[in-house]
């Protein structure tokens, strides 16, 4: 894979580790195992280490979307993992696992099989964390270079861009920057990323 996806990669990661970083004096709200989960299937995930959650998204067909950091070491915001969930029907299903020691930016939201309106949902208050940390001028201008100048991947994703349009941290009318003929490839390639779901089913 190529410095077009990988320049700043890194910050796909960064609504979590900013956040920490930008509230490192107040104290961290763990969730209770096992949480809205079957005791089998919350140690299944999360071996019983401290779990934040980060989002919970409810779509229209009563489906539950959860966006959890499970903690390898409590003492360190480097060692977190997060687990994007999907609960129905009381089947839970594994979409992604994000190690934060691989340098790989997560996959499109809805690459995962996550709704469009909750795909940008989350991307929206992802960002507004970033607005309340950097204020909306620094954000704007933050996204906007992700984009024009370090050619971040995870930023070119549809929903993203509509999630920063509606909270008006880039225009309306915003058109992403033309691309290199090989970024053009890499950017189809990582956009047309497939996930499988994972029904989880404890021993």
């Amino acid at each position: 894979m190529s410095s077009f996806v990988f320049s700043f990669c890194w910050i796909a990661l960064f609504f979590l580790t900013f956040e920490l970083k930008a509230i490192e004096h107040a104290p961290i709200e763990y969730v209770t195992a096992p949480f809205e989960f079957s005791p089998k299937i919350w140690r299944a995930l999360f071996d019983d280490k401290p779990v934040v959650l980060l989002q919970k998204q409810k779509a229209e067909d009563g489906a539950i979307y959860y966006i959890l950091e499970k903690f390898d070491d409590p003492h360190s915001p480097h060692s977190t993992v997060s687990y994007y969930l999907k609960k129905i029907e009381n089947k839970v299903y594994l979409l992604y696992k994000e190690d934060k020691n691989e340098e790989f930016p997560i996959p499109p939201l809805t690459n995962m099989g996550i709704p469009w309106d909750i795909a940008v949902k989350i991307e929206k208050v992802n960002l507004m964390h970033k607005v309340d940390a950097m204020g909306m001028k620094e954000a704007s201008k933050w996204v906007a270079d992700n984009i024009a100048k370090h050619r971040n991947v995870y930023f070119y994703t549809p929903e993203f861009i509509e999630a920063a349009k509606r909270l008006k941290i880039l225009p309306k009318n915003y058109k992403l920057p033309p691309l290199l003929p090989k970024e053009e490839i890499e950017l189809e390639k990582y956009l047309s990323t497939k996930i499988t779901p994972k029904l989880i089913e404890p021993e």
